[in-house]
């Protein structure tokens, strides 16, 4: 920003409101806020895996809930899932818990809001090469909402 003259000019109802504002950096007390939020999450994912976990090997829950990223089969060697399947099996798996031999999902979406999911089918072609493909999404929503946006093959 300094290299164009561009300035952080901000205006907020409040302190912290611009708290992780890119534009500026963060104030020590701005710190240990967001450390306690990270704090307090970590403590309490560290609850859920041993509240829900108990047949995890006690001394090794340090390293499982260390932060990293695991993909579905380490995360099952882990420990931390029982199975790894997509949307229909998990939906199999709940039919036969509840002893249920049919079952009809239903999918609440709020007005306006887009419907696709990470379980939606790309179409089969694209009607039109876009160089920004999700601007159109962008300039329709309704609503704030999450986009996970992603489009194979372009990089």
């Amino acid at each position: 920003m300094d290299k164009l003259g561009v300035e952080n000019q901000s205006y907020t109802s409040g302190p912290h409101k611009d708290i992780l504002s890119p534009l500026r950096g963060a104030t020590p007390e701005e710190n240990d806020i967001v450390q306690g939020v990270l704090d307090a999450l970590y403590e309490r994912f560290v609850s859920v895996v041993q509240d829900n976990r108990p047949n995890l090997d006690a001394s090794k829950l340090s390293e499982i809930t260390d932060g990293r990223i695991y993909a579905a089969p380490k995360a099952q060697a882990a420990g931390l899932v029982d199975g790894i399947g997509r949307l229909d099996d998990a939906i199999a798996a709940a039919k036969k818990r509840a002893g249920l031999s049919e079952a009809q999902v239903v999918t609440y979406h709020r007005d306006g809001a887009r419907k696709e999911s990470i379980y939606s089918k790309l179409p089969a072609t694209p009607s039109a090469i876009q160089l920004l493909p999700f601007a159109a999404s962008l300039a329709s929503a309704a609503s704030p909402q999450l986009l996970y946006l992603w489009r194979p093959g372009l990089q």
